[in-house]
């Protein structure tokens, strides 16, 4: 029963008096099954908390509303990079690349483009990673529902962020690949950390129940 409880539930919820499940049962005597609680409570609070050490909820909450802002901001530079797009109608067609080759392409240099490309793909990366990971999911079944709801969708505004930032580069091959393997990653990098967090924190819970 205690298994399911401490899966099923957020073990830092409060009642009337303010008081969480752990707080309650260190108020009980120290008999032998009140201990095995009580050291299965602290082994998931401190699971639930190892990267929130410090940190609660409002402060959780506000670092969620930086991040989508963060997001927001990072996703309008691909749509607007400084300087605009080439409009492909100027008639210049004395130019390296000839005006219908650089339609649609960002005017800025090709190494402007590459560093503020860098910055602010890092930037939308790091905010997007930021939202799966202080998104509270404290169990497997969390997580697969976490999955479904938030990473899949913010996966699909990535894949148009690098769609969008394909269609305007006007950077060689080599080095777009280098500035989409680089989203990617820092991305996946926020996704498989918090997966490993909660299945080593199943692990855990596992051993001392058995």
């Amino acid at each position: 029963v205690l298994k399911l409880l401490v899966e099923r539930t957020n073990v830092r919820e409060k009642n009337s008096a303010g008081l969480t499940a752990l707080d309650i049962v260190r108020q009980l005597p120290a008999h032998v099954n009140e201990i095995s609680a009580r050291s299965i409570l602290e082994n998931r609070e401190k699971e639930n908390t190892l990267f929130e050490r410090g940190m609660p909820g409002d402060t959780r909450n506000a670092v969620l509303v930086v991040a989508v802002l963060i997001a927001t901001a990072a996703y309008q530079g691909v749509l607007s990079p400084p300087g605009g797009l080439n409009q492909g109608n100027n008639g210049n067609t004395n130019t390296s690349t000839g005006s219908f080759d650089a339609s649609g392409k960002a005017v800025m240099s090709k190494q402007d483009f590459y560093s503020f490309m860098l910055y602010n793909s890092g930037a939308l990366a790091v905010s997007l990673g930021l939202i799966v990971f202080f998104i509270p999911l404290t169990s497997a079944n969390d997580f697969v529902l976490g999955i479904l709801l938030v990473s899949v969708p913010l996966i699909s505004l990535l894949c148009g962020y690098l769609t969008a930032l394909r269609v305007i580069s006007p950077l060689d091959f080599n080095k777009l690949i280098e500035l989409l393997a680089f989203i990617l990653l820092t991305f996946i990098v926020f996704v498989l950390v918090k997966f490993f967090m909660l299945y080593f924190s199943r692990r855990r819970l596992c051993k001392l129940m058995n």
